[in-house]
């Protein structure tokens, strides 16, 4: 068995490419959308993508394990890191084939969808507020003490407040400004509103959520502590080491190993065929994570309410909002709109649905039938609505007593802020992300999408493939907490461990890297087109320059190194 984690894979054009953060999400089509609509695009801090391929890479070898298990053949599992972020564009690859429709930035909105989701000035800093719904906007009104700005009918949609979010921003200035972001945070939570601080490195490292959950643990280091991150879900029951048993065949010509150029076998079932999953999620995160057991061959069976459908499926009626009918082949709605919406297409491929209201006792008892049949269950609901559903472990495991429940939820099922409200844009900001991603001086700002659903949707693919292996080797179901939040502050691994070290917080850097340069998006020619260039070494700075017939350039003693090319990255810009 053999897993490789390259940047362009190991087959196609791009093979043999050199790439850094900046170039990888260039060319899978991440930053295109991120930051200002008449600025250079925005990506490539830390090491993001690159964890996430990891996270690929341990579900794909799980995976792989699953089939050596059926047949005693072994593969190749080849990870491509510009494929993996390519998964995280909100649909829009989807979307792009209904329509040609393509993802742009809108700098600090989120120019087709809702207002306020925003990052806005506070007294200590910045806070994001989400507002997704009517109804929040006008508890958002009720809170800050201004119910006629709730009826005003200028602000009364979402698609008229985005229309006029200047003037939105410009109501809401002096409330904010008056107050610290935590005291923000704790009474909008309160009126249960999707509200979160920007968080910075030092404030994740305090954090009593976290430090409640022991998501940061500290080790020695060459005299020194670093703080580390642990996974980021708990498991119930930790699967144990390998051990002999799990490594037979042990004769690589008996296993069948496939080597590199082999292709792949079509005679061999899917790795996961035979197991069943209870999909009772909605939107992203949720779908995503049972996504992978599909697209490995699992029974994954959607769980729906009409009353309550996935929200990525609507609106559900013909009657389309305008804003959203690029999401619809040829923006047509059509007579089933609830079966045409990209978003809800692009993540349930491969599946089965059924509606089942799990308040009436007969859609109760269909239900579990199904779980007495079933490997997992995957819920993505607020901590509250899941018991109310009993859709919680406890109830589960009153079915069936072997079965894996996970559970995605914005901040985690235990610690002193669980049961908080947090949409994707909201995690962006509460993680920490939000505050590494923005111009050389400038505001945080959104990734244009709710970047932490995506994210969570791959962790959560790994715990439950990883539970299910467990299962199989012991017979022992488990319940698994998984948290938004702490997925995404996975991701600044490099900046918390750096920061717990020895005090280093490299902040908003736009496009430019701490060590090397340049780094940068360039314009070209054509509408809106760019290219990204990062120079890692005195020999890559020697040969862009002559691909560029800029020989002086090289031979510049300003630019002659690393540090002199950082210190004068403005002239080489």
């Amino acid at each position: 068995m053999v897993t490789s984690v390259t940047p362009f894979g190991n087959v196609g054009p791009y093979r043999d490419f050199l790439a850094d953060e900046l170039i990888i999400n260039a060319l899978g089509g991440f930053i295109y959308g991120v930051g200002e609509p008449d600025r250079e695009p925005l990506g490539g801090q830390g090491v993001q993508s690159q964890i996430l391929a990891g996270a690929c890479a341990n579900a794909a070898t799980l995976a792989a394990l699953f089939a050596r298990r059926k047949d005693g053949r072994g593969q190749q599992v080849d990870i491509s890191v510009q494929e993996v972020t390519a998964t995280l564009l909100e649909a829009a690859l989807t979307i792009a084939s209904y329509t040609g429709w393509t993802w742009r930035r809108s700098g600090k909105r989120r120019a087709v969808a809702y207002h306020p989701i925003y990052n806005y000035s506070c007294r200590n800093g910045y806070i994001n507020i989400s507002i997704l719904e009517d109804r929040e906007w006008r508890s958002f009104c009720d809170l800050i003490g201004c119910k006629e700005l709730a009826e005003d009918p200028r602000f009364a949609t979402s698609r008229e407040r985005l229309e006029r979010a200047d003037e939105v921003d410009a109501l809401l200035a002096n409330w904010l400004s008056a107050r610290d972001s935590e005291e923000i945070y704790r009474v909008a939570q309160a009126h249960r509103l999707a509200c979160g601080p920007v968080s910075t490195v030092p404030d994740l490292l305090a954090s009593p959520h976290l430090g409640a959950r022991g998501f940061f643990s500290v080790v020695p280091l060459d005299g020194r502590e670093m703080a580390v991150t642990a996974p980021p879900f708990i498991m119930s029951d930790e699967p144990k080491p390998f051990t002999e048993d799990d490594c037979e065949p042990t004769s690589m010509a008996d296993a069948g190993v496939a080597f590199m150029g082999d292709q792949p076998s079509t005679d061999r079932p899917l790795p996961l065929a035979a197991i069943r999953v209870l999909d009772c999620t909605h939107s992203w995160a949720g779908p995503l994570a049972t996504q992978f057991t599909a697209y490995f061959g699992a029974e994954v069976i959607h769980v729906e309410s009409l009353r309550h459908p996935d929200r990525w499926r609507g609106p559900v009626t013909s009657s389309q909002d305008s804003r959203f009918t690029y999401r619809y082949p040829h923006h047509e709605p059509g007579h089933r709109p609830y079966n045409r919406n990209a978003l809800f297409n692009e993540l349930n491929t491969g599946k089965l649905a059924i509606a089942l209201d799990l308040t009436d006792p007969r859609g109760q008892e269909t239900f579990a039938a199904l779980v007495r049949q079933s490997d997992a269950v995957v819920t993505n609901f607020s901590v509250g609505a899941i018991h109310k559903l009993g859709l919680d472990h406890d109830s589960l495991t009153a079915i069936k007593p072997a079965i894996i429940s996970l559970s995605l939820t914005g901040l985690g099922g235990t610690g002193p802020d669980k049961g908080f409200l947090a949409w994707g844009t909201t995690i962006e900001a509460l993680s920490g992300l939000a505050n590494r991603q923005g111009y050389l001086g400038g505001p945080p700002l959104l990734s244009n999408m709710a970047y932490g659903d995506p994210v969570a949707g791959i962790f959560g693919g790994v715990a439950l493939l990883t539970a299910l292996w467990h299962k199989q080797r012991t017979g022992v179901g488990q319940h698994i907490d998984l948290s938004l939040l702490e997925c995404s502050t996975t991701l600044l691994l490099d900046a918390t461990a750096d920061y717990s070290y020895d005090g280093t917080d490299h902040g908003r850097q736009g496009n430019r890297h701490a060590d090397y340069a340049p780094r940068g998006c360039y314009p070209c020619a054509g509408e809106d087109r760019w290219i990204a260039i990062s120079v890692i070494s005195d020999d890559q700075w020697r040969r862009l320059c002559c691909a560029m017939g800029r020989q002086s350039w090289a031979d510049d003693p300003r630019f002659a190194t690393p540090k002199g090319r950082h210190v004068h990255h403005d002239n080489l810009d």
